[in-house]
């Protein structure tokens, strides 16, 4: 695809020159790219592909709610590229995970609990039940989103995934994030830690 500057002699263009070249935006950018006709197999691996996005694109809608998680994935998402929304890195995240767990954990939240420690509430991706998920989650932690370190692992405990070592030892703000096999359990939320 490519960014162009005052195409067609003008400050913007959209749509297509006969059956060889299509104008638009892409996140405020102005593009120009071949005009392709998409195929459509509709095999049974596209079918699961679909399935799969379609479950991710509900949970998000239906369980990431709160307006500080999905705060907290779009923190993650600039993290990982300036393009990403949000949206994309929950979507990108759920679908990694549901390659081999459907019904894999997520937080719904990032909340500060006393003496400088974090508690992250967890819920089932696929049916939003009490998360369950066996196995440790790795919290992460750090003063900059962009620089977290690995505080601890541990499990899952009645729905909830919560740190045993304090993050400071004074007032302060922390990022943390949730991760499991290398992928994002939760966005980088921004907590205000105390005693």
């Amino acid at each position: 695809m490519a960014t162009v500057k005052s195409p067609l002699l003008s400050m913007s263009a959209s749509g297509q020159i006969g059956k060889s070249i299509v104008f638009g935006q892409w996140k405020g950018i102005d593009t120009a790219r071949q005009h392709v006709v998409p195929a459509n197999p509709d095999t049974a691996a596209q079918q699961a592909v679909r399935t799969r996005m379609t479950a991710c694109v509900a949970s998000f809608r239906n369980y990431i709610t709160a307006a500080a998680m999905r705060t907290g994935w779009n923190v993650a998402a600039s993290a990982m590229s300036s393009t990403l929304s949000g949206f994309n890195a929950f979507v990108a995240a759920c679908y990694g995970v549901t390659k081999t767990d459907a019904d894999g954990s997520f937080a719904t939240s990032a909340d500060h609990i006393a003496a400088y420690k974090a508690e992250f509430p967890m819920i089932n991706i696929d049916d939003g039940a009490a998360g369950d998920e066996a196995g440790n989650f790795e919290i992460w932690f750090g003063t900059k989103s962009t620089s977290l370190l690995l505080l601890e692992s541990t499990a899952i405990v009645g729905a909830k995934v919560t740190t045993a070592a304090a993050m400071a030892t004074a007032p302060c703000n922390m990022y943390v994030q949730l991760r499991k096999g290398g992928e994002a359990r939760s966005g980088i939320m921004l907590l205000a830690l105390h005693a």
